[in-house]
C-alpha cells in the first residue's frame, strides 16, 4: 500500500471517530451545564426563602423587644436628649438600651449597635 492511500485511510477512519468524539464531548456539556443550572436554581431558591423566614423571625424578633415596657422608656428618653452626637452617645438612656439590648446582640451576633 502506498503511503498516500495510508494517510487517507487513517484519515477516513480517524474523522469520523474524532467528529463523534466532539459531538459527544458537546453533548455531555450541555447537560452538565443545564444539571449545574438546574441545582444553582435550587440552591438559590431555598436560600430566599430561608431568608425570608429569618427576615419574619427577626421581625417577630423587634417587635417583641419594643413591646418591652423599659426598651419603650430608654427610647423615649434617648429621642429626648438634645441631637448633639457626644450627648446622644454619653445618655442615661442610651446605657439602659445597651443594657436591655446588649445580650440580644451578642446572642444574636448583630454588629452596629455597642
Amino acid at each position: 500500500m502506498r503511503p498516500r492511500r495510508v494517510i487517507l485511510l487513517l484519515l477516513l477512519v480517524l474523522l469520523p471517530i474524532a467528529g463523534v468524539t466532539w459531538w459527544a464531548f458537546r453533548v455531555i456539556e450541555a447537560q452538565t451545564q443545564r444539571d449545574i443550572g438546574s441545582e444553582i436554581r435550587t440552591i438559590l431558591e431555598t436560600t430566599q426563602s430561608e431568608l425570608r423566614i429569618w427576615g419574619k423571625e427577626r421581625r417577630v424578633d423587634a417587635a417583641v423587644w419594643a413591646e418591652s415596657a423599659e426598651v419603650r422608656r430608654a427610647v423615649a428618653a434617648q429621642l429626648r436628649v438634645p441631637r448633639v452626637p457626644e450627648a446622644l452617645r454619653r445618655s442615661a438612656a442610651l446605657t439602659d438600651l445597651r443594657r436591655l439590648l446588649g445580650p440580644v446582640v451578642e446572642r444574636y451576633g448583630y454588629v452596629g449597635f455597642v
